[in-house]
């Protein structure tokens, strides 16, 4: 029997309450949760809840006993090919028990369903690969990690050994001797009879491009519009490319500041981490145009990816590489720049990022256009305490502008439910930065007294 919580509520607020690429909820063990093991086994693992409703909102339903939980999910998972080795605890919530079963990615290779399937998680779908896709999916799988390869004319004294101790002292939680670098480096496949892997000398080396000059990143600064072919400016950003990535946002911050800080730093981090690294000629490309920043990055989508799924499904192409950035820090997790980068990008009211296959590369692109002015945005920067999200802050801005706001406005400019729109209003009532006006329909919000009073801060 693993930890309780004394109710769902507890229960959702630490594991979550929305399905997704790394969590789904099912009432109880039924066949198709093989499906769910195989398909984020294939992807980058999971957790499912049994014993929860699959539908919002949720509600406790109760698993059966703590055996016959565990021994029916081990039936399921021991009956893919190969059998996958999940991880059962049961919970109890409440009165009720609760299993939660968690699923490790596949080391090497790929999984099946007992009768054959190859399935992908893909948002909060188990998606079936057929044709091309599951040809392109188990090539990848099957072969050797471009990223695992090893870069015969480096040595592991190539690798700079302040990164090499930082990485090693994040992942055991503690301080690593001299001695005891060589054997850990290769017992994490990083290092192979004392050569490093491209990806550690990637993330870890101290000069990478001499070894393939095409790994790192480009910018370059355009003097008009997309489709404006005249550069003003080209800078390469070669080294570790933790280290390219916070010179390219350097420079990016001081040509463009209009994008947020920290949205361009996750896209630069989506790029260079997922891109792929066969193709070695091709660095990352970021294009600064005065109507929209792009960042190009080489090699088609992984199979799996699925645009149009909630918050982009994720499936990494370089987990070796991915795991190193999550280990020094630098990411959160698998599935999170995109994120990361929306929210960010909707604190200044611009546009979410557009990603799209455009030949062989990925290209993400940032519309300029904000709906807010300069001295707006830094009116809305010195707010505190403002719900996450643009609608939120179009709500105050429209509030600020017009003396009022409705559920209908903001709807019609945010593009929103009346549902959400109007959660957001009464968000913002709650919070103390609207109030509400007048007693005739529609509701009307204005802003509250102590920011109406508020000078305006300087552009």
């Amino acid at each position: 029997m693993g930890e309780s919580w004394r109710d769902l509520a507890g229960l959702l607020t630490d594991v979550g309450d929305h399905d997704g690429q790394r969590l789904e909820f099912q009432r109880a063990v039924g066949d198709d949760l093989q499906d769910t093991l195989v398909a984020m086994a294939n992807a980058s693992g999971g957790r499912v809840v049994v014993g929860v409703t699959d539908s919002l909102p949720r509600r406790l339903v109760g698993s059966r006993s703590e055996q016959d939980v565990r021994e029916r999910v081990a039936a399921l998972a021991g009956a893919t090919h190969p059998p996958l080795e999940v991880r059962t605890d049961v919970h109890r919530v409440g009165r009720a028990h609760v299993a939660v079963v968690t699923v490790p990615a596949v080391a090497a290779g790929f999984a099946q369903t007992g009768d054959g399937r190859t399935l992908l998680r893909s948002g909060r779908t188990n998606r079936a690969l057929l044709g091309g896709d599951l040809v392109t999916f188990v090539t990848e799988a099957a072969g050797q990690p471009v990223e695992d390869a090893v870069v015969s004319s480096a040595t592991t004294a190539d690798l700079d050994l302040p990164s090499v101790l930082e990485h090693l002292r994040r992942r055991r939680g503690g301080p690593v001797e001299a001695s005891e670098v060589g054997p850990l480096l290769t017992e994490q496949g990083l290092v192979v009879s004392r050569r490093p892997t491209l990806a550690a000398l990637l993330v870890l080396g101290q000069q990478p491009q001499r070894f393939h000059r095409g790994l790192g990143i480009v910018v370059t600064r355009h003097a008009g519009p997309r489709g404006d072919a005249e550069v003003r400016e080209t800078r390469e950003f070669p080294g570790r490319l933790p280290d390219a990535v916070v010179a390219a946002a350097r420079m990016i911050a001081e040509v463009a500041p209009g994008y947020p800080a920290a949205a361009v730093r996750e896209l630069l981090l989506n790029a260079v981490v997922h891109r792929d690294y066969a193709r070695t000629g091709e660095p990352v490309t970021v294009r600064v145009h005065a109507d929209a920043l792009e960042v190009e990055s080489p090699g088609t989508l992984p199979v799996g990816v699925d645009l149009a799924a909630p918050g982009g499904a994720q499936h990494d192409r370089n987990r070796r590489i991915a795991g190193l950035f999550r280990d020094l820090g630098l990411t959160a997790g698998a599935g999170t720049g995109l994120a990361t980068a929306r929210a960010a990008l909707a604190d200044v009211l611009l546009q979410p990022p557009v990603v799209e296959q455009r030949g062989g590369s990925v290209v993400v692109r940032v519309p300029a256009a904000s709906a807010a002015g300069v001295e707006e945005r830094a009116w809305l920067a010195g707010l505190r305490d403002v719900p996450d999200g643009m609608p939120a802050r179009l709500a105050l801005l429209l509030a600020r502008r017009g003396g009022e706001v409705t559920n209908e406005s903001l709807r019609t400019a945010a593009d929103a439910s009346a549902t959400d729109s109007r959660r957001v209003l009464r968000l913002l009532v709650a919070g103390g930065l609207l109030r509400v006006v007048g007693e005739r329909r529609p509701t009307r919000y204005a802003l509250a007294d102590e920011l109406r009073e508020q000078p305006p801060p300087l552009p």
